[in-house]
Order: structure tokens, then sequence, then C-alpha cells
């Protein structure tokens, strides 16, 4: 909210999109800040539109997802 310039990862993990916190705001505040990268994954539940990544955080998803990953400040939670 103080508008840090640096690049910002967050990688949530959720274990459905009814359990994914704070959906609303964080959609919010990417368009508000073009340098916050958020990226969610969860199960795909029967009758929902989750069109995202699905499981956990993994090793892989990390590394495909936050480029230059070991030199990056990445927020993890889930």
């Amino acid at each position: 909210d103080l508008a840090w310039p640096g690049e910002i990862f967050l990688i949530y993990a959720a274990r459905s999109t009814e359990e994914f916190a704070f959906r609303d705001e964080l959609e919010y505040l990417q368009r508000r800040h073009r340098n916050l990268h958020v990226l969610a994954t969860m199960p795909r539940s029967e009758g929902t539109a989750w069109m995202g990544p699905e499981g956990q955080i993994t090793t892989e998803l990390l590394q495909a997802s936050v480029p230059d990953l070991p030199r990056r400040r990445v927020h993890l939670c889930g």
C-alpha cells in the first residue's frame, strides 16, 4: 500500500476458491500496482471456475512463475 517500487511476487496456495483469502483485495492491488504479481494455486473443485495452476507450491511452479528467482523478493502463503 506504500507503493514500494520493487517487484513483489506473492505465491499463494489454498485448498479451494472459497478459501482464497483477500482475493478481491489482491486483484485490486494488482490493478493499482504493476509491480505486484500474485499467483494462486489450488485444486480444481467441481462447480468452480478456477482456471489457474492446480496443486501445491512446488519448485517447478516457482521457477516457472518468478523470473530470476534467486534474486527476487517472494512471499509464500499456503
